[in-house]
């Protein structure tokens, strides 16, 4: 079960957009710092980021992808997604990367073309994406049946 997500800037790690269906953690800016913060050191450290943390009751997937079309160079978007531990990790990256591509296709040239860090309510700016949230996640599950036939 998806309990909460979040989308964040890649570089700045700035709360972007977040969703809580049933429990989220109390402080969604210190846990989008420490998400980013741990991809890029996974990332200097053995070349790859970290994509899911298992703890106890809870699983976190983190995933990114590139705003602009020069993926080396330009911003990321990431995905931090908080699900049960039961859920297998396809799951959380497929929710997340459907959610990340919708938000990419509505808010893409917003984000290229705002200093998000010197906007004041980024979280209102994009407040609209939860119209699209269920439509996203009901989609993120055609891929997941496909894989199991």
């Amino acid at each position: 079960m998806l309990h909460s997500f979040m989308i964040i800037s890649g570089r700045g790690g700035l709360v972007l957009y977040r969703k809580v269906f049933t429990r989220a953690p109390n402080q969604p800016r210190l846990i989008a710092g420490l998400v980013t913060a741990l991809g890029e050191f996974s990332v200097r450290s053995i070349g790859i980021p970290i994509t899911h943390i298992e703890l106890e009751n809870v699983t976190i997937t983190a995933l990114e992808i590139p705003i602009g079309n020069d993926e080396a160079g330009s911003e990321h978007l990431r995905a931090v997604l908080f699900h049960d531990t039961g859920d297998a990790d396809l799951y959380g990256h497929s929710v997340g990367l459907q959610l990340l591509t919708v938000f990419k296709e509505n808010y893409a040239e917003r984000l290229l073309s705002l200093q998000l860090a010197n906007v004041q309510g980024v979280e209102d700016i994009f407040k609209g994406f939860g119209a699209l949230v269920r439509p996203a996640i009901v989609a993120s599950v055609f891929p997941l049946l496909e894989f199991r036939t």
